[in-house]
């Protein structure tokens, strides 16, 4: 039961604060692309592959496992928002942007988990 509260609160956290980078990054463009969700998918993916290096690395506790990766990161990642979008993108005419944004999120997405846990599993066994 302990696991799933800090799932609970992990989860509070993390879309709190998808709201607000999320909402940033949109008004800070003009474009009707969704870099707001784009940014937070890639950030989330960046750091769910640095925290579950470092996690495994230090045998971080099973609760604290669940808080960052099922809770924060679980809810701070917006793969269902990123599937409307690209439907709405499609409906709205724009079939190219809407192809790129599915690229972009997976193979950037991707990338980037790969990318930030070999980096921090090869810090970690300096």
């Amino acid at each position: 039961m302990y696991n799933v509260i800090m799932v609970a609160a992990g989860g509070a956290f993390g879309a709190v604060l998808r709201y607000f980078v999320a909402g940033f990054v949109q008004r800070s463009t003009i474009s009707p692309f969704p870099w707001g969700t784009l940014t937070v998918n890639l950030v989330g993916c960046l750091l769910i592959g640095a925290i579950w290096a470092w996690a495994q690395k230090i045998d971080l506790s099973t609760a604290a496992v669940a808080f960052l990766l099922a809770g924060v990161l679980g809810s701070f990642t917006t793969f269902s928002t990123f599937s409307f979008e690209t439907i709405d993108l499609f409906q709205a005419g724009h079939r190219v942007m809407a192809v790129t944004y599915i690229c972009a999120s997976n193979i950037l997405g991707i990338g980037a988990a790969w990318l930030s846990y070999s980096t921090i599993r090869a810090w970690l066994s300096v």
